[in-house]
């Protein structure tokens, strides 16, 4: 008798992690906890395609300079798309939010913390 091989993706209770995100009070440790539950079906990073960084310069509301980078690509799978879901509307989002594209790419931004 052959078992399948166990699935390797992390499992996501979109609840609980929900709940984690709207609990939390500050944008970083938001932004942070999205990363440690993304599916590595999706990617995760912190620079910019030419042509994002063009739309976002565009804008007048956005500063690129001393900023933190997130970028996140669901690559259109579900778990990545819940965690999305999850964010919007919480103040991590209003705070942070930058463009989100039809294809599954959200970005976000924030300000480069000063080292002591």
């Amino acid at each position: 008798m052959h078992s399948l091989p166990a699935d390797p993706l992390p499992t996501v209770d979109p609840t609980s992690v929900q709940h984690a995100i709207t609990a939390s009070a500050d944008p970083q440790a938001a932004l942070e906890l999205m990363k440690s539950h993304w599916s590595p079906r999706g990617t995760i990073t912190h620079e910019l395609t030419k042509l994002e960084r063009a739309l976002l310069k565009a804008s007048p509301f956005t500063r690129l300079n001393n900023t933190v980078i997130y970028r996140f690509a669901t690559n259109g799978f579900p778990e990545n798309q819940e965690l999305i879901t999850a964010l919007k509307g919480t103040i991590t989002w209003k705070l942070t939010w930058q463009l989100s594209t039809a294809d599954g790419v959200h970005i976000f931004t924030l300000p480069r913390r000063a080292t002591p």
